[in-house]
């Protein structure tokens, strides 16, 4: 029998459908970091690891990603996506803000991080 370390590599390495096909095998740590095929589904329910293994393979972020995570209001990875270079457009997500139950605190990290006069580009 393998090591679980090395069978969590080679799930690591697969592609979606092998991935779908066989969750029945998985540890919970691939099923986690394999939980979506996309970033701004990731983004949306907040799941930071499997966001950097998307990432990490090759997928690109862009505005619906970090507008996604500011729905989910996670500040971990708006704070991950920002350093990451990620590009937003500032007034599409204070209106994100609004629906969110912690408007205060999401809309603070807003401000002190992000370029109010951004229109698709990311602050530097």
């Amino acid at each position: 029998m393998l090591p679980i370390e090395l069978m969590d590599m080679m799930w690591l390495n697969c592609d979606k459908e092998t991935l779908e096909k066989t969750r029945d095998l998985q540890s919970n740590y691939i099923k986690e970091i394999t939980q979506y095929f996309d970033v701004n589904d990731s983004a949306k329910n907040g799941n930071i690891k499997n966001l950097k293994w998307l990432y990490n393979k090759g997928n690109k972020l862009n505005y619906l990603t970090f507008e996604n995570a500011v729905f989910n209001g996670n500040l971990i990875i708006l704070d991950w996506l920002l350093n990451n270079k990620c590009p937003y457009v500032y007034n599409r997500i204070i209106y994100h803000i609004s629906k969110k139950d912690n408007v205060d605190e999401v809309l603070n990290w807003v401000n002190a991080n992000c370029d109010k006069n951004s229109i698709s580009m990311y602050k530097i």
